[in-house]
């Protein structure tokens, strides 16, 4: 996320704010959405549900907030005015959702798919893929002596939770939260917890669909989640990780399947061929005295010599 445009100490709290250039009407339910999901996103830091209007009104700096008797002023802020598309992208990759291009993008490959008749669902099932996520976060928990390190326990316990929310059959997320904690990021402060605990109550609650990105649960690419956690590709084949693999490693593995899928078939490697297939440069009729044309007669024949051991 960039860095807010003004940030304002409001005498019970803090506004961040970030300005946008002007902006349609018409954007308003786009603007809607990106608000909800900077709430979502922020929620983990104790941002206020409610503050999600479009009518927000902001307390003047350097009056005076009559509920707590103290003074409003301005803290900090980069002064910067984003366009509002700009902004709304980084504001949904942030919370681990697709970009308005890449579902535009995702309507087109779907419309595909059914003209050519595969509307058959790519991929694993989210509550199996979100098992996998929740086996690799252990596999790098374990990897770090089983206490994750300073700086990454935050996103580390964030994940966790989010898998819960996908898994069925969990009845006390908050609690199994909580005992994930202590044994895997200890030094957290228990607000934090708390905050990502309640959140993954509230999203495992949710009535599940058909529609992934519709769920209201969060659906984090694995490549995200590697980003986030500082998974190398390097480590993520060391560890042997199956979903939380950077995109260079991932692509390294599918052209390694795709490899293995051609062998299985029967294709074979340039170098296999070109072993099989090397009369045009070794020209073996000129060892045996005969034509070209001659040669592959024979060959197809079955009636060429054999040549004597030297």
């Amino acid at each position: 996320m960039p860095q807010p445009s003004i940030v304002i100490h409001t005498g019970r709290g803090l506004a961040a704010i970030w300005l946008i250039k002007e902006t349609p009407v018409s954007a308003l339910p786009r603007w809607q959405g990106a608000m909800r999901a900077l709430i979502e996103f922020s929620t983990s830091y104790g941002a206020d549900k409610a503050c999600r209007d479009a009518t927000r009104i902001f307390r003047i700096p350097g009056t005076i907030n009559e509920k707590s008797g103290r003074v409003v002023n301005v803290s900090g802020g980069t002064g910067v005015r984003y366009r509002f598309d700009a902004l709304s992208d980084r504001v949904y990759r942030a919370s681990g959702r697709p970009t308005r291009s890449e579902l535009e993008e995702r309507k087109k490959q779907k419309k595909t798919r059914k003209r050519a008749g595969t509307a058959m669902p790519r991929g694993l099932p989210q509550a199996q893929r979100f098992q996998l996520i929740l086996d690799d976060l252990e596999v790098i928990r374990n990897a770090h002596g089983g206490v994750i390190p300073t700086g990454l326990r935050n996103s580390w316990l964030h994940f966790h939770a989010t898998c819960l929310t996908h898994i069925g059959g969990i009845r006390d997320i908050e609690g199994v939260v909580r005992k994930t904690a202590e044994m895997a990021t200890p030094g957290l402060k228990q607000g934090e917890i708390k905050a990502i605990a309640r959140q993954a109550e509230e999203k495992a609650r949710l009535v599940r669909t058909t529609s992934v990105w519709n769920d209201g649960r969060y659906h984090y690419k694995g490549a995200t989640i590697a980003e986030r956690l500082g998974v190398t590709p390097e480590m993520a084949c060391t560890l042997g990780l199956q979903q939380i693999i950077p995109d260079q490693e991932r692509k390294r593995r599918r052209a390694e399947a795709e490899r293995q899928r051609r062998s299985d078939n029967g294709a074979m490697s340039r170098e296999e061929y070109l072993a099989k297939n090397n009369a045009s440069r070794e020209k073996p009729w000129e060892k045996l005295g005969i034509g070209r044309t001659k040669f592959y007669e024979l060959k197809r024949a079955g009636m060429l010599p054999v040549p004597e051991a030297v």
